[in-house]
């Protein structure tokens, strides 16, 4: 039965504490809270699909409104047309039209900021800013948006239990609001006023890693996981993450066009800037140790005709981003070590033994924060990086082979450079 607006004026939430909705015709429904809050709904299918069009709230919108919307909408599914769909597509297009809205300024202050950011992380942030800000605040002048409104965008993201995701984006906006006062689109960052609103982010959890009498013991799992019932690529898939202190995306990544030099004296792995964590670096260089070259020869034999060293099983794609870390749970190492802690073993024991830090971090990858340094350093140290990466695998077969009479090399402090 059609509803009338007198039911619709006094119609209360259920006494048992549940929503409730009451249809009127061709879709359309009233959808009741149990505080007795009313929300107007259109129920449609497009495209084969259940679909669901938020109207608005009953007393703002009347039931004549109400009903012209229904129409409206039936009308964009006989042109068909997706009424969804087509209510975004105006929405976007009424931003657009406001150089000065908040997503006008955020894409262009990110046209701006991705030229120094690797494509990927680049990604991440265009991506974070049109699932949680844009439709929340994006159509919104920049300069009329308080600190209220963006706190209310950043609490439904918490909400969610994305703590640490509403503290990243809380960021993304400072720096666009910040981006506008520059250019006089805005009078100050309301996110300055929020200091303390928001949930603190979780402590950071660092990646697990075996005990220094453990590691032994974990190389010489790692050799022998082929022979015992693994997948081969695996196996070298994690020797090189020992030996290259790459991080997991950089390594599943690679490409047989990346690798130069394999049968000369300086033998180099070129990971190019756009699969870097940071960008604008012109690459990353790895220099490869004698063990890393008989690796890659070994992995050649396996997939050196495709174009990733590590195909995954989807054609055009790598390997997973769990295949090495669920190799390391196979063999015992579950809550004990992740392929990302070889690289905190690495840095321990090459800060220990005192290779230049440097040159440590130079080829960790960790940027640099001095711009100055950082375009300095771009190719620097990378004698240095090879003959500390060489140190290190010879380290670590003689602590792989420990158990059959082969000594570890000793430990001796190297004289510092200044």
């Amino acid at each position: 039965m059609p509803l009338t607006d007198t039911w619709l004026r006094t119609a209360k939430g259920a006494t048992n504490g549940k929503p409730y909705k009451k249809s009127d015709a061709g879709g359309l429904y009233i959808h009741i809270t149990p505080d007795g809050k009313r929300y107007w709904r259109l129920a449609y299918r497009f495209g084969g699909k259940q679909k669901l069009l938020a109207i608005g709230v009953y007393p703002d919108i009347g039931l004549k409104n109400a009903r012209e919307a229904r129409d409206a909408a039936k009308k964009k599914l006989a042109e068909g047309m997706d009424p969804g769909e087509a209510r975004k597509i105006a929405k976007r297009a009424s931003a657009g039209a406001c150089e000065n809205s908040f997503e006008a300024v955020a894409r262009e202050w990110y046209a701006r900021k991705k030229k120094s950011l690797s494509s990927r992380y680049a990604d991440q942030v265009l991506d974070r800013l049109a699932a949680n800000v844009f439709p929340e605040i994006g159509h919104r002048p920049i300069d009329k948006i308080e600190p209220v409104a963006v706190l209310a965008m950043l609490q439904k993201i918490e909400d969610r239990g994305a703590v640490t995701m509403a503290q990243r984006i809380k960021e993304h906006c400072s720096q666009i609001f910040r981006y506008a006062v520059i250019l006089s689109k805005a009078p100050r960052d309301p996110c300055s006023d929020l200091r303390g609103a928001l949930m603190p982010a979780p402590p950071v959890k660092h990646h697990q890693v075996v005990r220094g009498d453990e590691l032994g013991s974990l190389l010489r799992d790692i050799e022998n996981y082929a022979a015992n019932g693994g997948q081969k690529m695996t196996e070298l898939a994690l020797k090189l993450a020992c030996l290259t202190l790459l991080r997991t995306t950089e390594l599943r990544g690679g490409e047989w066009r990346e690798i130069a030099n394999l049968d000369a004296t300086d033998p180099v792995w070129c990971v190019p800037d756009e699969r870097m964590k940071m960008g604008g670096r012109d690459g990353h260089f790895v220099p490869l140790s004698r063990q890393a070259v008989a690796i890659f020869r070994d992995l050649y034999e396996i997939t050196g005709y495709q174009k990733f060293m590590f195909p995954g099983e989807k054609p055009g794609a790598y390997m997973s981003n769990n295949t090495m870390l669920f190799a390391l749970y196979r063999m015992g190492y579950r809550s004990k070590q992740t392929v990302h802690g070889f690289r905190r073993i690495a840095s321990t024991v090459l800060n220990e033994v005192g290779f230049r830090s440097e040159a440590i971090e130079k080829q960790l990858a960790h940027e640099e924060k001095n711009a100055i340094r950082r375009a300095y350093n771009a190719a620097e140290y990378l004698a240095e990086r090879r003959e500390m990466l060489q140190w290190y695998a010879d380290h670590l077969d003689a602590l792989r082979d420990e158990k059959t009479g082969v000594v570890a090399l000793p430990i001796v402090k190297r004289k510092r450079v200044a």
